[in-house]
């Protein structure tokens, strides 16, 4: 796949690099993404009758486990288009990926075990998560949200976690091939990937996405 980030199109990739090159905090980086790559509460009109979809920050699956954003797609009508809950976790960009010999960093690790933790979270308060979710979203849906979770028992939501993690000119080849097994083991349970993915997307001048209706790659 040809890379795009060297040669920014869209005002939002321009926006982001210069961004990226002042070193920013994880805040910095937190806010951005609130105001220019999720419309918080964001849904598209074409699919608002067959989903409840959009972007929550801060929200949290437990007293103890909040994400930086916790991004939705659920079905309200049988859909082949499977329901997905996606836990996201913001690291700062200058944050290393490995040490020595391919270990992951101390920041790649607490992220990792953040999302193991969100999971573990989710998996122990599943519905009541789920209906806190849709109430933020759109508390007058919430009872259609219900109605056809409890029709359609065996259509439960795909639940996965996304890393946000450092700058893809710190991986060297043994580096991006180690970036690509972490996600590959959990079966994409667990993805990760650097902000030069989010600077790829700015570039194709597609400002309207979601992490969960994107492919995964580093």
């Amino acid at each position: 796949m040809t890379r795009k980030s060297d040669q920014p199109k869209s005002q939002g990739a321009v926006d982001f690099l210069k961004l990226l090159d002042t070193n920013p905090t994880e805040e910095d980086i937190h806010q951005f993404v609130s105001e220019r790559v999720f419309e918080i509460g964001e849904g598209n009109p074409h699919f608002s009758e067959r989903f409840i979809a959009g972007t929550l920050s801060k929200f949290p699956v437990s007293p103890d486990r909040i994400p930086d954003f916790v991004s939705v797609l659920l079905n309200t009508e049988c859909s082949q288009t499977p329901s997905r809950v996606t836990f996201i976790e913001l690291k700062k960009p200058s944050a290393l990926l490995f040490t020595s010999h391919s270990r992951m960093s101390k920041d790649l690790n607490d992220a990792w075990m953040e999302c193991v933790e969100a999971a573990r979270s989710m998996a122990d308060g599943f519905r009541d998560c789920l209906r806190r979710i849709v109430e933020s979203l759109d508390k007058e849906r919430v009872e259609e949200f219900v109605r056809f979770a409890e029709k359609y028992d065996d259509d439960m939501p795909w639940c996965n976690s996304v890393i946000v993690i450092g700058r893809r000119a710190t991986l060297d080849a043994a580096g991006l091939r180690r970036t690509k097994e972490l996600s590959a083991s959990t079966g994409y349970g667990i993805q990760v990937m650097t902000y030069d993915t989010v600077l790829d997307w700015f570039a194709e001048g597609d400002e309207t996405w979601s992490f969960f209706r994107r492919g995964w790659y580093w």
